[in-house]
C-alpha cells in the first residue's frame, strides 16, 4: 500500500508545486501553478466531464455489477458459463478493448448504429461529437464490471441461508 498508493500520491502532491516535464529537474514554483490551472479553461472542461463520467458510470456500473451478482448467485446449471461471460470483459486487454469498441461505435459500419438506424433511431457519430463522445465512454465503462460482480457476487454467495428463512418466517418477499 506504501509503494503503490502512499509514496505515488506524496510524490504527486510534491510536484504540484514545480514546473516538472519530466525531463530537466523540477523547478519550485510554489502555488504559481494554481491559479494559471483555475483560468485555464481547458481545466474546468476537464473537471466537468470527470464529474459527468463518475456521476453516470460510477451508479449504473455498481447498479449493473449488483443487478448480474443477484442474477447469477444461485447454482444452476450453466450459471459458470454466465458469470465467466461477465467477467471476461475485464481480462481483455486495454488495446483490443480498444478496437472492438472503435468497431462497435463506427458511424458508417458499426453494429450500434445499424440497429439504431434498423428501429429508426438516429445515428450519432459517437466518437466525432464531444456530447456524445462522454455517453460512449460511460457506455463502454458499463461492460467491465466483472470485478465489481466478483465482489458482490461473493459477498451475496457469504450470507447465511439462515437469514433468508428467518426473513420467510417473518413474511418477507423474495425482494
Amino acid at each position: 500500500m506504501l509503494l503503490l498508493v502512499v509514496l505515488p500520491a506524496l510524490i504527486s502532491f510534491g510536484l504540484a508545486f514545480t514546473a516538472y516535464d519530466a525531463l530537466s529537474p523540477p523547478v519550485w514554483r510554489g502555488l504559481q501553478n494554481f491559479p494559471e490551472i483555475f483560468a485555464n479553461p481547458l481545466f474546468w472542461t476537464a473537471l466537468r466531464n470527470s464529474a459527468t463520467f463518475v456521476l453516470l458510470a460510477v451508479p449504473l456500473r455498481v447498479l449493473g455489477a449488483l443487478a448480474l451478482a443477484l442474477l447469477l448467485r444461485e447454482r444452476r446449471r450453466g450459471v459458470g458459463f454466465y458469470r465467466a461471460a461477465v467477467y471476461l470483459p475485464t481480462v481483455i486487454p486495454d488495446v483490443a478493448y480498444a478496437l472492438i469498441w472503435l468497431w462497435i461505435f463506427n458511424p458508417i459500419y458499426g453494429p450500434l448504429n445499424s440497429v439504431l438506424g434498423a428501429i429508426g433511431l438516429p445515428q450519432p457519430a459517437w466518437l466525432a461529437h464531444a456530447d456524445s463522445a462522454l455517453l460512449a465512454i460511460v457506455i463502454m465503462s458499463l461492460l467491465q464490471i466483472g470485478e465489481g460482480f466478483v465482489v458482490l457476487l461473493a459477498g451475496l454467495q457469504d450470507i447465511p441461508r439462515d437469514y433468508y428463512h428467518s426473513a420467510a418466517l417473518d413474511g418477507g418477499s423474495r425482494w
